[in-house]
């Protein structure tokens, strides 16, 4: 079991590493320890290494990234670029090796969990913070923007979910409860739209499999109707301006810029991670300039 604490570590952790800048961040140290105590627990073991089509997919795409550094519009963002989805490939090859039953898959949702709540405790202070300021910024939480603050909150909805239903804690599900309240609050303030489309698009996901399907509608329900209730001003301002402009900067400028240079290069691309700058060459701008 030692490993699948070495993974809930990890996993548990996630939230904080925008906390750090650069060098040994905690992401980093984590992932390297799960993946050497997983390594020396599987030297004494007699289960082979479990390797799926995902896994194969992941390690494709390594190869092509790490190729496509030979004809990238900037090769060394894109060799930036690969320290990421290397972490995300060892990600899931590490949860498909250790989380080989319920009780580890319900350890590693546990460490998700506590993850999430220091997610959610990071953006609530930005909501404190907004509400003293008199402001309507866009919160970040510990992440670097609010997109990805938002993209983060969808994946603490299957945590916050297994441990509220798994739990017979009073206090944890309680915990729990609020914390659900606060992403849904911190997630309105953070007005990232395609966050806000992903986390319904998930509750929606977890309402058509659950068995009690009347009371989780009643529960989102109520959730949606509290959510529109608290959410700020400007929120509705983001949505009114897109309904007004017929579109927003994406669906007016940058997709048909996407389109634009897909057309250009269908085959190879531009390079891992140099999407601005594939945009930016596209629309007839200098790659500093997107």
């Amino acid at each position: 079991m030692i490993e699948t604490y070495a993974l809930g570590l990890y996993l548990a952790v996630q939230p904080l590493e925008q906390l750090a800048t650069g060098g040994v961040t905690v992401v980093k140290f984590a992932s390297i320890l799960a993946f050497a105590v997983w390594l020396l627990s599987r030297l004494r073991a007699v289960d082979p290494v479990r390797w799926d089509k995902g896994l194969t997919l992941m390690v494709l795409f390594l190869v092509w990234g790490l190729a496509s550094c030979l004809w990238s519009v900037d090769p060394a963002a894109s060799a930036s670029r690969l320290y990421a989805y290397a972490l995300l490939t060892l990600s899931y090859f590490l949860i498909v090796n250790v989380v080989v039953d319920e009780r580890r898959f319900s350890t590693a949702m546990v460490a998700l969990w506590v993850g999430s709540i220091v997610l959610v405790t990071g953006g609530m202070a930005g909501v404190l913070g907004i509400s003293h300021g008199g402001t309507s910024h866009r919160i970040s939480g510990t992440m670097k923007n609010p997109n990805e603050f938002a993209a983060m909150l969808v994946a603490s909805v299957p945590a916050f979910y297994w441990v509220y239903t798994q739990t017979r804690i009073p206090l944890r599900r309680l915990a729990t409860g609020v914390a659900v309240v606060c992403a849904g609050i911190s997630a309105l303030y953070s007005q990232s739209r395609g966050g806000l489309i992903s986390i319904a698009v998930m509750l929606l996901c977890l309402l058509v499999f659950r068995q009690t399907r009347r009371r989780g509608f009643a529960f989102t329900i109520l959730f949606l109707v509290i959510a529109v209730r608290l959410a700020p001003l400007s929120f509705w301002e983001r949505w009114d301006e897109t309904k007004a402009q017929g579109g927003d900067v994406r669906t007016s400028v940058l997709w048909p810029a996407g389109l634009n240079a897909f057309a250009k290069r269908p085959l190879t691309g531009y390079g891992l991670g140099t999407n601005a700058y594939a945009l930016a060459l596209a629309r007839g701008r200098s790659r500093s300039k997107v």
